[in-house]
């Protein structure tokens, strides 16, 4: 069949000489927003062109969310000569669906950072073209990744954006904020060569609550604290990670296990410390 003849018959809208592919929202939120702000750039790096959001029936491409009794994220993809489906049960399936159709036509994710992706350029044709017809369910309901190591802000921005190119779905930040692994980077705390940069509590607070909504737009599962929960029982914050160099008071020392004969702090630090578990005032709290 000519591609004029397609673009007729699939409603591919032509704006001077350049496609448009036209998608419905079916959510039409934030969420679906950013997805579809991805969508966009895709089709344009690949392809050369542009969406167009549409009502349902004028549209090419519809993408939204299904319902599944299946905890597990459940991708749905179906294209045929320029129309087609991208579904989910989840929010952050329907991304992953998204990266996972332009995996279709090449594109990889090699590593966090978009300019680590490798994105072919192909012809409009190659869309038409294109027959995919896709389902799948993932193994497990979490898949993610611990935050670790020294990390700027740029850093764990550009790790989390890969997590759904590669299929990942959760992320989880130790102890209420970062401060640790940004403070290790910042202030450099490994590397001789370099000056410490500026840094506060402040600073912590303000690129952590950026990440929240980073994880939130992607609705990536997020997971928080982990280590510090019992260290706030003994009245220690678990913003600011392997704290050490600490004692505790007589009267905190009943809620600590004791290691022989002693209630104290392991090691000076109270994210290493056990709780007394068997003291019902622990549980309590």
């Amino acid at each position: 069949m000519q591609i004029n003849a397609i673009l007729k018959k699939k409603k591919l809208l032509l704006e001077g000489n350049k496609m448009v592919i036209r998608v419905f929202d079916k959510q039409k939120n934030t969420y679906s927003s950013f997805a579809l702000e991805e969508l966009s750039y895709y089709i344009n790096r690949v392809f050369k062109t542009d969406i167009e959001l549409v009502e349902e029936k004028e549209a090419d491409i519809f993408v939204g969310l299904v319902n599944k009794e299946d905890r597990k994220d459940h991708v749905l993809i179906s294209l045929d000569k320029g129309t087609g489906r991208i579904e989910s049960n989840t929010i952050v399936g329907l991304l992953i669906g998204i990266y996972r159709m332009f995996h279709e036509f090449g594109v990889v994710y090699t590593r966090p950072g978009r300019g680590h992706d490798f994105v072919p350029e192909l012809r409009f044709e190659d869309f038409l073209d294109k027959q995919l017809s896709i389902d799948e369910t993932a193994s497990y309901y979490h898949r993610g990744v611990c935050i670790e190591g020294a990390d700027s802000f740029e850093n764990i921005l550009d790790f989390i954006d890969w997590l759904p190119k590669i299929g990942m779905n959760s992320f989880f930040i130790q102890f209420e904020n970062p401060y640790s692994f940004l403070k290790r980077w910042y202030e450099h705390e490994f590397n001789p060569y370099l000056n410490k940069e500026q840094f506060s509590n402040e600073l912590v607070q303000e690129l952590s609550d950026r990440l929240d909504k980073e994880l939130q737009k992607r609705g990536l599962i997020h997971h928080r604290v982990g280590h510090g929960w019992t260290g706030e029982v003994l009245g220690y914050s678990s913003k600011f990670g392997w704290e050490s160099g600490l004692s505790i008071s007589e009267e905190k020392k009943p809620y600590v296990a004791e290691i022989n004969g002693k209630r104290e702090l392991f090691n000076t630090a109270p994210i290493l410390t056990s709780l007394d578990f068997s003291n019902p005032d622990v549980a309590d709290k």
